[in-house]
């Protein structure tokens, strides 16, 4: 029986072979393809033949010598890449890494993809440079695609938002997102990565949401969705609420940033997801949502998994089709979540693969989402059931920007609903997520204002509640604009209701903006022992919104009253005052209290 959560995994064995489901999504209404693991070249369940990965050792710099081609200083390797007539060896991320020192540490700043002409033995190639001197690995890796199963099935509607038994179902078997968006539909705070086939930004349901993505499957800025299945994804997730067209995604303001991983055709390698995790991490992704499925499972594939889990991003991935019990990757590794599909009746759905490391499970039957050129399609597979997840978890963060990423996964976790077994099992994992109970727990934690006092400067614009969420939503205070005398020209007090008395950690969550620069923001906290206040926090804010989530884990008790009640004095200060008087928008003011 495993624990309650994801830390509990064990990582599997990084050689292999790689397999997938690929579905056509041309021809006979109703085609499918269901490909396993085979051991053969340039196929879908298979691995390239013109490239293999080698993290070298420290100290190895490969160069791509115009004439004489790739050079590491090192005699055999170079002579083995003379005998395999490399064509070049090129850095595994080649933008870098935001992280350096992560990097460095799980060896992907050493990591390279050795390029060769199609068709290479890299079987045999592989194990030469495994053996060579400076080199702690080689691996080739496996071929992914989309885990889609295609089906002509005609809904009416979305039945995984909201089973009323209009396709023949069981009423209520979806994921109660309608009663989830009577408490909230989320806000633009959040930025989802789409690792996948890209995304057609021209879609309706896509209008305002997108952020500048990558293809690395060609290395370049191209992610426009010819395949359809990462549009289909997007939408399913994140589509515009409530435009009076097509559908509305599970969380309806979320930013979409497109990753093309996989080619036109809806193919790619393990090394092309996984820059393409590197990408998204280092250029403010915080949920990739991967309806992929690889069986490889190369070390350098788990490296950029920890590498963007290490970066704080909350990765999502599909178990992956028609393999019965053996998830793939990357859901399979430890520090990925890993995703099931479910049919209408609450069953799991029969080509949904399962195993020890399944965590829940989502509506993936016959599933109505975007596809290319403004339309809509039905498809199924645990590609459809993973952006149900993710979706939902971009609506728990939005709502609470204090959460890390496995602690948003948590909510998710802790309030799905148990089907098989009791409790958990391979089938379903802890059970089909639910947004309803999912917000429901988020709101235990959050403690809104209840007043914001100003004892210094004056208030401008808006109402109380305008800070309690990243909505946008402004509340506005200004100060003097002459030159400062002693103290800040703008102070407030903040006071709200603690939802428990003694946690285990206490956080304030502040995004303010200024009206110009030079800007200070100074957080106290009110010892309500002492009646003293503690700084906490002090940083610049510039003139677009900043969100600053200062956490307390040692007695955070202290700043809890005895009836709960908590305050946070915020202090602006304005480095060159003069003839702009300062003023300062709070988008939110608030406290996520934890258990």
């Amino acid at each position: 029986m495993p624990q309650s959560g994801n830390r509990w995994r064990i990582p599997m064995s990084m050689k292999g072979l790689a397999a997938l489901a690929i579905a056509a999504l041309c021809g006979a209404a109703g085609a499918q393809i269901s490909i396993g693991p085979v051991d053969l070249p340039d196929v879908p369940g298979g691995y390239p033949s013109d490239r293999i990965v080698v993290q070298f050792k420290e100290g190895v710099e490969p160069v791509n010598v115009p004439y004489f081609g790739p050079q590491t200083g090192i005699a055999e390797v170079d002579a083995l890449s003379a005998k395999w007539e490399v064509l070049s060896i090129d850095p595994y991320s080649p933008s870098g890494y935001a992280n350096k020192a992560l990097a460095d540490k799980l060896g992907l700043s050493r990591t390279y993809i050795i390029r060769v002409p199609k068709y290479t033995d890299v079987k045999v190639m592989e194990r030469e440079y495994d053996r060579a001197p400076g080199v702690e690995y080689a691996e080739f890796v496996g071929i992914g695609a989309p885990a889609l199963v295609p089906n002509d099935a005609n809904i009416a509607n979305c039945w995984g938002l909201n089973n009323t038994g209009q396709t023949g179902g069981t009423p209520d078997a979806d994921i109660d997102a309608y009663e989830g968006w009577d408490t909230f539909t989320g806000y633009g705070n959040i930025t989802l990565a789409v690792v996948d086939t890209g995304v057609d930004p021209n879609h309706p349901e896509m209008a305002g949401k997108m952020v500048s993505g990558w293809n690395t499957y060609l290395n370049n800025g191209n992610t426009f969705d010819v395949y359809g299945h990462g549009t289909h994804v997007a939408g399913t997730a994140g589509a515009n609420g409530n435009n009076s067209v097509g559908l509305a995604g599970v969380s309806w303001r979320v930013k979409i940033m497109p990753m093309k991983v996989l080619s036109d055709s809806g193919n790619g390698s393990e090394d092309q997801c996984g820059a393409g995790m590197v990408w998204a991490a280092d250029n403010g992704a915080n949920i990739a949502t991967m309806s992929l499925q690889y069986y490889t499972g190369a070390q350098s594939f788990q490296n950029s998994v920890n590498y963007a889990y290490g970066q704080g991003v909350l990765l999502i991935a599909a178990t992956g089709n028609s393999q019965g019990r053996r998830v793939a990757y990357p859901a399979k590794f430890a520090n990925c979540y890993a995703v099931g599909a479910t049919n209408h009746t609450d069953a799991r759905a029969s080509f949904s693969n399962y195993g020890p490391e399944i965590d829940v499970v989502a509506p993936g039957e016959n599933v109505y989402s975007c596809i290319p050129g403004n339309s809509y399609a039905y498809y199924s597979g645990t590609s459809m059931a993973t952006p149900h997840t993710s979706g939902l978890a971009s609506l728990i963060w939005s709502f609470d920007r204090g959460l890390t990423n496995d602690e948003v996964f948590d909510v998710i976790r802790d309030t799905a609903e148990d089907k098989g077994a009791g409790g958990w099992d391979e089938q379903y994992g802890w059970g089909r997520i639910n947004a309803r109970r999912a917000l429901d727990r988020a709101l235990l934690d959050i403690a809104f204002p209840t007043s914001i006092a100003l004892d210094r400067g004056g208030y401008i614009s808006g109402v109380l509640s305008d800070a309690n969420n990243s909505d946008d939503m402004l509340y506005v205070i200004g100060g003097s604009g002459a030159p400062q005398i002693s103290g800040p020209p703008i102070r407030a007090i903040v006071t709200g209701v603690s939802p428990r008395l003694l946690p285990s950690k206490l956080q304030f969550l502040i995004e303010a903006k200024a009206n110009k620069t030079g800007i200070s923001q100074k957080i106290e906290l009110k010892n309500m022992l002492n009646g003293q206040w503690e700084l906490v926090d002090t940083r610049g804010i510039g003139t677009s919104d900043a969100l600053a989530v200062i956490s307390i884990t040692v007695n955070p008790a202290r700043f809890i009253g005895n009836a709960g009640q908590v305050q946070a004095r915020i202090s602006y200060l304005d480095s060159a005052p003069g003839v702009t008087a300062p003023r300062v928008s709070l988008d939110q003011a608030r406290w996520s209290v934890r258990e």
